[in-house]
C-alpha cells in the first residue's frame, strides 16, 4: 500500500510550510510578547491565509471552496501548527462548520451562511459551547424555570452568527418544542450600545423544524440571519 501523498495533497503541504515559516513564525514570535492575549488576534494574517485557500480549504467545491480531503486537512494543519497552533486552530475550525453546513443544512440555509463565508476573508466560523465548571454544564433548567444560561468566551468587537444546535422533542400541547428565544448579557448593536440583554424584550429566534431530531438552527432577527457583536470576551446567555 503507497502512503506516500498525492501531488494536490504534496502542493497543499509545500504552500502551508512555506506560509507558516514566513508569515506565521514571525508574527507568533511577535504576539508571545503581548501581555493582554486579546490584543494578540490578528486579521491580517488570517486574510492573507484566506487569499491562500486555507480559510475555505475544506468546503465543497460547488459552493467555491477548494473541497480537499480529509488526509490533506491534516497534512495542512500539521504545517501551520507548526508555527502557531491557534492561527492553525482558527483555519481549522472553518473546515469542521463549512463542511457541516453544507452536508445537514437546507439548500436554502446553505446559500444564506456558506456564500456569504466563502466571499468573505474575515467571515471565520466555530462553535460557542460551554465548559466544565462554568456554571452551566449543559444543564436542563428546573420546570419552573423555563431558561438555559451558558457562560461562552467570545472576542469582543467581532461579529458573530449564532447557530443553536437544537433537538427537536414531541410536541406537548400546543408546543411544538422547535424554537428557542436567544439574548445575550453583553451584546451590542453597530454602534456599540447594549441590547438583546436578558430581561428585555430584544431578543433573536431559534425557529426549528418539526420533524423530531437533533438539527442546526442559525439565530434571526425577524426573518433575517443577524450578526452578533459583544462588548467583553465574556458573556452568558
Amino acid at each position: 500500500m503507497d502512503f506516500a501523498l498525492n501531488d494536490e495533497q504534496r502542493n497543499w503541504q509545500l504552500k502551508a510550510r512555506e506560509f507558516a515559516q514566513q508569515e506565521i513564525r514571525p508574527l507568533s514570535l511577535r504576539c508571545d510578547a503581548i501581555e493582554d492575549p486579546r490584543n494578540t488576534f490578528d486579521w491580517e494574517i488570517i486574510k492573507k491565509g484566506s487569499r491562500l485557500g486555507f480559510r475555505t480549504a475544506a468546503a465543497p467545491k460547488e459552493w467555491g471552496g477548494h473541497g480537499i480531503d480529509l488526509v490533506t486537512q491534516v497534512v495542512v494543519m500539521e504545517e501551520l501548527a507548526k508555527a502557531d497552533s491557534a492561527i492553525s486552530k482558527t483555519f481549522s475550525q472553518c473546515w469542521k462548520w463549512s463542511q457541516l453546513i453544507a452536508n445537514v443544512c437546507t439548500r436554502e440555509q446553505t446559500e444564506r451562511f456558506l456564500k456569504p463565508f466563502i466571499a468573505d476573508d474575515t467571515y471565520l466560523l466555530g462553535s460557542g459551547t460551554t465548559e466544565p465548571n462554568a456554571g452551566s454544564d449543559h444543564r436542563l433548567p428546573p420546570e419552573n424555570d423555563p431558561n438555559v444560561r451558558f457562560t461562552v468566551r467570545v472576542v469582543g468587537g467581532v461579529a458573530y452568527r449564532c447557530w443553536v444546535h437544537m433537538k427537536v422533542g414531541p410536541p406537548k400541547g400546543e408546543a411544538l418544542a422547535n424554537r428557542l428565544w436567544i439574548q445575550f448579557s453583553t451584546a451590542v448593536d453597530e454602534s456599540g450600545r447594549e441590547t438583546l440583554r436578558p430581561g428585555t424584550s430584544s431578543y433573536l429566534t431559534a425557529q426549528g423544524p418539526t420533524q423530531q431530531g437533533w438539527t442546526w438552527v442559525g439565530c434571526n432577527a425577524g426573518s433575517s440571519p443577524a450578526l452578533v457583536r459583544f462588548a467583553a470576551a465574556l458573556f452568558t446567555f
